[in-house]
Parts: C-alpha cells; sequence; structure tokens
C-alpha cells in the first residue's frame, strides 16, 4: 500500500514534465482568457509526452497505471480539498501542476463551428 521510492521518483518526474506546460499555459490560465494556438498545441504535446511515457513503461513492465493513479488521483483531491476547504495554498499549487498543462485544451472547446451547409 505504501509508495517506493522508485514510485515517488516516477511521481516527482510526472510534476516536474508538468512545470513546462503550465508555464507555457500560465498567461492564458491566470487571466482566464481562451489559450491561444501555441498553448493549445503545447497541451496537446504533453498528452503526446504522457501517451508515450505510458507506452514505453507498460513494455518494461512498469507500474504506469499506479503511478498515473498516484499523479492524477492525488492532484484531484488535493484540487478539491483546497478548494472545498478554501486551503489556498494547497489549491493553487495543486491547480497550477495538475490543471495548468491541460489549459491550452480549452482552445478547442471555444472554438465555433466554420462548417456551412451548401445552398
Amino acid at each position: 500500500m505504501f509508495i517506493t521510492l522508485k514510485k515517488w521518483r516516477a511521481i516527482v518526474m510526472c510534476i516536474l514534465l508538468s512545470l513546462p506546460f503550465t508555464l507555457v499555459n500560465f498567461s492564458g490560465y491566470l487571466k482566464g482568457n481562451i489559450p491561444s494556438v501555441f498553448q493549445a498545441i503545447s497541451s496537446i504535446v504533453f498528452l503526446l509526452i504522457w501517451f508515450i511515457i505510458a507506452l514505453s513503461m507498460s513494455q518494461k513492465n512498469m507500474d504506469i497505471i499506479k503511478i498515473s493513479s498516484w499523479f492524477w488521483g492525488g492532484g484531484a483531491i488535493l484540487s478539491f480539498l483546497g478548494y472545498f476547504a478554501e486551503i489556498g495554498f494547497i489549491y493553487i499549487p495543486a491547480l497550477l501542476i495538475f490543471a495548468g498543462p491541460l489549459y491550452g485544451l480549452r482552445y478547442f472547446l471555444t472554438q465555433t463551428s466554420q462548417l456551412e451547409m451548401g445552398r
């Protein structure tokens, strides 16, 4: 049940992987603006890197599911706990680490369709 040193290292590496993508998305994230194309691409690259890491770790028979669960589950728990208990020193870092890299995906959610029916 306890997390081994090897798993702690993997979780720390996941956090370190998130930080550059959080910095790229930070300006839009902080002000609540619609992300730029560059920020959207950085979020896609972040997800692709996660996918590649998951593939390589699964090939090596490592516990990618457990590590990912600890990382994303821990982030969700810290975010909810910080938000509902109004504990800013937990909530803000948790959102920056876990939601920040994915903020660029909002670009695709706010785009209107340019498709028109032919006459």
